[in-house]
């Protein structure tokens, strides 16, 4: 079955989108909370989402915010991305990555503006999305990652850091 990525848009989206990332992701917030969160994170241009499907199925999702803008140079935002459970591992995460990314670059070049550096952040003890971001966005430019120590409240080590990413476009 081919997969389709294309702009989030139809009505139903929202609640499998929300559902995607509750349950990959903010496992402590209910369906409803985090449809909110999707519904008033911002408009278009400025927040622009995507999914994927197969066979009809919504089965991952990912949000581009723009997060900062200087001259006509831009620093884009993974803002969310999720995968359902049974297609992780399979490159959808890469490939929700590589083709919005294109389709952003091209929006906010009709503008004249071009986005120079890409972020993404995670918390530090989720290797998961450590090692996805770092080969991932590894091969969009050079990046670099950094940590911001003890930023939640936890009683383990390393669980309450956050680690960004930061991909600077090969120009």
């Amino acid at each position: 079955m081919e997969i389709k990525i294309r702009v989030m848009e139809r009505e139903e989206d929202l609640p499998l989108a929300a559902e995607i990332v509750q349950k990959e992701i903010y496992d402590e917030l209910s369906q409803g909370e985090m449809e909110d969160w999707l519904r008033n994170s911002g408009n278009y241009p400025y927040v622009q989402s995507f999914v994927a499907e197969k066979a009809g199925e919504v089965i991952g999702f990912i949000s581009w915010r723009l997060s900062n803008l200087r001259g006509q140079q831009i620093i884009m935002e993974i803002d969310m991305i999720a995968v359902r459970a049974k297609h992780q591992r399979k490159g959808l995460g890469n490939r929700l990555i590589q083709q919005t990314l294109e389709k952003v670059k091209s929006i906010w070049k009709k503008g004249d503006l071009e986005i120079v550096t890409i972020r993404a952040e995670t918390d530090g003890d989720n290797r998961v999305a450590r090692n996805f971001f770092s080969k991932t966005l590894g091969r969009l430019g050079d990046i670099r990652e950094t940590t911001t120590p003890k930023v939640w409240e936890t009683t383990r080590s390393g669980e309450d850091d956050i680690i960004q990413y930061f991909v600077r476009f090969f120009l």
